[in-house]
């Protein structure tokens, strides 16, 4: 039966409020010099080897054609993080890896930084996107088929783009991709 006293309430994810004292502390602390692309990856490393043309692809593009660089940041050392970002920095050139073995992971200010310093980020991790949205950088989400699926990462991706652009008519699908070889393209 529908309860019609019922009210639910829905808040959006805690890093779209950031405390400001964590999002002014710290500048950029891989300060290249030079415009860049983030790009965050969370797929296993098979998916990336069958992909890796297509990441160089547009690396290559990115770079000659509008002179920006590629930073990789991985979210974590185990879970489709820091190994397959290594294989990409060990395969694509004009790339710079956040490396984050001495610390086991990279302070939030710093994640911060370097995504609202960023021109783009491209990534396959959902609180990415909630940081790219929460500061104003442009986000393409590459959402991850669990056993075959997408639901799970759509309605997480799809939520939180209703919450941000609440009563604002927009495509999703200049978000939210279904494959590397889409979302680079895109």
């Amino acid at each position: 039966m529908c309860n019609k006293n019922v009210h639910i309430t829905y808040l959006p994810d805690d890093l779209l409020f950031l405390n400001s004292e964590l999002v002014n502390k710290r500048q950029l602390c891989h300060n290249t010099g030079n415009k860049y692309i983030v790009l965050i990856v969370h797929d296993k490393m098979e998916t990336l080897q069958e992909n890796i043309e297509k990441f160089r692809s547009f690396q290559r593009t990115m770079h000659e054609k509008y002179g920006l660089h590629l930073i990789i940041l991985p979210f974590d050392l185990i879970c489709y993080g820091y190994e397959q970002s290594k294989y990409l920095n060990d395969n694509l050139e004009n790339t710079i890896l956040i490396d984050i073995q001495e610390h086991k992971f990279v302070p939030i200010e710093e994640v911060y930084s370097i995504i609202k310093n960023s021109q783009l980020v491209v990534t396959g991790r959902y609180h990415a996107a909630v940081m790219s949205v929460q500061s104003s950088t442009p986000v393409v989400v590459k959402m991850k088929d669990i056993k075959g699926d997408f639901t799970y990462t759509y309605n997480k991706a799809h939520g939180m783009l209703d919450k941000v652009f609440e009563n604002m008519n927009i495509d999703e699908t200049f978000f939210l991709r279904t494959s590397w070889d889409d979302t680079l393209d895109w």
